[in-house]
């Protein structure tokens, strides 16, 4: 996979943070209209590739690490869990907190943006 003329993402675990039809309401026609520009190509593709991660896989419940050094994979299953992860924009990091009691999960990105199972 290519993003705006890039080389291929790296091999291993991504998880893409897609955001809502709400959250491209929120910038307004203005900003929407720029982004989806030729003048706005790279600014596009800078918010993307802060929206994609690599090297853990992130579900609305809980995380799953790869396993390191012959380690089995690590899961979190109650409890709190912070994570920062590394996103495909230069050394920008995109923060995870997962909350799970029983069934019943909530996920936090950047401190902002809640969600529920």
């Amino acid at each position: 996979m290519e993003l705006a003329g890039e080389p291929k993402f790296p091999e291993g675990p991504k998880t893409f943070f897609i955001p809502p039809n709400s959250a491209w309401r929120g910038l307004g026609y203005r900003v929407n209209a720029f982004l989806f520009s030729k003048f706005g190509e790279k600014h596009l593709a800078a918010l993307m590739k802060y929206h994609i991660t690599h090297g853990k896989v992130v579900y609305t419940d809980y995380v799953i690490e790869p396993p390191k050094d012959g380690d089995e994979a690590k899961t979190e299953d109650e409890g709190h869990y912070h994570t920062e992860l590394d996103t495909f924009l230069g050394d920008a990091k995109l923060t995870v907190d997962i909350w799970r009691k029983g069934p019943w999960a909530r996920l936090v990105v950047k401190d902002k943006v809640p969600t529920s199972t």
